[in-house]
């Protein structure tokens, strides 16, 4: 990633990154599947509230209630988007999987991704 400040050219590394923000980077790339065995489903339905619901897409209102805050912790404070918080996406539902189970997180990486996708939007 870079950027143009003051006629400046600069190049915005993760050691930059993590210096400038303060998060640390522990070299594990959550977003692009590097968890072995996560399926989205799978762990969708060990959130649910009742688990004999019929399943009609990844929806938070179907969570139980700490599953429900979590969800939305992830997509209003960690990773905001503009539009749709009533359906999780596959990012979603990992970045809750490693906060529920304690799976280190590179937030780095994450911030950084999700800051190249909103800028594409």
């Amino acid at each position: 990633m870079w950027s143009h400040v003051k006629e400046i050219d600069m190049v915005i590394t993760l050691v930059v990154w993590s210096a400038v923000v303060g998060l640390k980077y522990d070299k594990m790339k959550v977003t692009k599947g590097t968890i072995e065995d996560f399926n989205k489903v799978k762990f969708y339905k060990t959130c649910l509230r009742n688990l004999t619901t019929e399943m009609r897409g990844l929806l938070v209102r179907k969570l139980a209630m700490n599953s429900r805050i979590l969800a939305f912790i992830t997509a209003w404070i960690l990773t905001p988007r503009g539009s749709n918080h009533v359906v999780l996406t596959k990012d979603d539902l990992m970045l809750m999987y490693c906060l529920i189970y304690k799976i280190k997180v590179n937030w780095v990486y994450v911030m950084k991704e999700h800051m190249i996708k909103s800028k594409d939007c």
